[in-house]
């Protein structure tokens, strides 16, 4: 699954940072950003593109569900499971290990720069 080997080489990467005493939690709420950033970029050019409304309007709304989105990762992710992910990963060799940091570099500044992307975004702008 993909989200798990997310897991594992945001996992990697907490452990070389200053937070990896906190680990268990940094990443789970690490994996919970990226995906409430995703989502609020669908749901943003949605929003402008369509009649869906905007969701994220509300600050409060937003950090609520960015919480519960935490919460349910690092329900999901129990002790049981991360010390499954990190099996199944660690034996990846050289080559994979480099593919893999360069698609999840990848995919962490897509989904960064896409907020970007969003906000600029002015409908009816690309029919000319």
């Amino acid at each position: 699954m993909i989200f798990d080997y997310l897991y594992y080489k945001l996992n990697q990467a907490t452990l070389k940072g200053s937070l990896k005493d906190v680990s268990n939690i940094a990443v789970p709420a690490y994996i919970s950003c990226l995906i409430a950033a995703n989502l609020l970029v669908l749901n943003a050019f949605l929003a402008k593109t369509t009649s869906i409304p905007f969701l994220f309007s509300n600050a409060k709304l937003a950090g609520f569900f960015c919480l519960g989105l935490i919460l349910v990762f690092k329900l999901y992710y129990n002790q049981k499971r991360i010390e499954s992910v990190l099996q199944k990963h660690s034996v990846e060799d050289n080559r994979q290990r480099v593919k893999g940091n360069i698609f999840i570099s990848v995919y962490v500044a897509v989904s960064f720069l896409l907020i970007f992307a969003v906000a600029f975004f002015k409908p009816g702008q690309l029919n000319h």
